[in-house]
């Protein structure tokens, strides 16, 4: 992934991915790390690949499909009018912490939200950076929002002022940022992983597939975007109304083409787990391998990183794009009711 770029770029274009207040210095004993491995599965959800590396090196036996399959990222999708750079990251975060606990970590979660306050954005960076501190003094890593661009990353170290991380970009090598340099819209966030925790499997999976249709209904917060199958009758409206501009779109075809995938995967693996549902959950597995092979097309049709951030206008693209996205709608749709189903049959079961 060429992420890398996405600072200067998304500044280029005028996408508000500005720096965050100045640092408060700690003085500097050396670094300080997590005696761990933190490997990073490549994926363009970067919470998704952040927690994972987090929990793996935490002990628990998972991949970036279990992660997005449980925290119910896999299933989402938010499209704007302009098909706006911020879709793929904007839904409620604190509902993904469910899925991490049903995989085996409670969450510790730090977010202040976007005040509009100046004077509260220094002192809740502060407190986010001491917040991860704590951590990594315990031992554990943790996740953070906005290195120097809105992506998440798995904070390892710190050193003086400063996050020491590795995330999905640059291969996951090892980072540093000065932590009130975060670029972190929508306000500090950290989530972390203190203790260990179970949940019965039965309970495990209906909640998974109760949390994705939760994802896939989620009402809109807003007039001009929708979440879910809603979102690609939006896509391609602002397509072929010239609303959408290279870079977002890009953005948002890798992103979204991800996800499904990792949802075809996520409902196969719960279908070989639970015969009393094994038949929906199976349909709706071929439904989202219909859905993610339609957004592998769109994304094939906008590589990321676009060449600038000039209005989409091509008539053979656009017309390639909104083939992909009705196709993987049609798909959608039917995995949507296949997962209604497979829900009526595990709880039938439970009684």
């Amino acid at each position: 992934m060429e992420r890398r770029r996405f600072v200067a770029v998304a500044a280029a274009a005028g996408l508000g991915v500005a720096a965050g207040a100045g640092a408060i210095g700690w003085g500097a004993d050396g670094p300080k790390r997590v005696p761990l491995n933190i490997d990073i599965q490549p994926s363009w959800l970067t919470w998704v690949t952040s927690v994972t590396a987090c929990l793996r090196a935490l002990g628990i036996d998972c991949d970036n499909v279990d992660v997005a399959g449980q925290s119910g990222y896999a299933f989402h999708m938010c499209v704007t009018s302009a098909v706006d750079v911020y879709g793929p990251t904007f839904l409620p975060w604190e509902e993904l912490a469910a899925g991490v606990r049903r995989l085996g970590r409670s969450t510790l979660e730090y977010q202040m939200g976007d005040s509009t306050a100046k004077d509260d954005w220094p002192p809740g960076e502060a407190m986010r950076f001491d917040i991860a501190k704590r951590e990594i003094d315990a031992g554990r890593p943790c996740v953070l929002w906005g290195i120097e661009m809105p992506e998440f990353a798995a904070v390892v170290g710190y050193e003086g002022d400063e996050y020491i991380y590795r995330w999905a970009g640059d291969r996951g090598k090892e980072e540093r940022m000065q932590f009130g340099k975060s670029s972190d819209p929508g306000g500090p966030y950290l989530l972390a992983f203190p203790s260990t925790t179970q949940m019965p499997k039965d309970d495990a999976n209906s909640g998974a597939v109760r949390n994705a249709l939760e994802f896939l209904h989620r009402r809109p917060y807003g007039p001009d975007h929708r979440f879910g199958p809603e979102g690609y009758a939006v896509w391609m409206t602002a397509l072929r109304g010239g609303k959408v501009t290279a870079f977002g779109n890009s953005y948002c075809a890798q992103c979204f083409a991800d996800a499904k995938r990792m949802a075809e995967l996520f409902v196969g693996r719960l279908a070989k787990r639970n015969p009393a549902a094994e038949g929906p959950l199976s349909d709706a597995m071929v439904a989202y391998q219909a859905c993610a092979d339609a957004m592998k097309k769109v994304a094939d049709v906008f590589p990321f990183p676009p060449k600038g951030n000039e209005p989409v206008t091509d008539e053979k693209q656009i017309g390639a794009a909104c083939d992909g996205l009705r196709a993987a709608e049609a798909a959608e749709t039917r995995a949507v009711k296949a997962l209604e189903t497979a829900l009526e049959a595990m709880w039938a079961k439970a009684k």
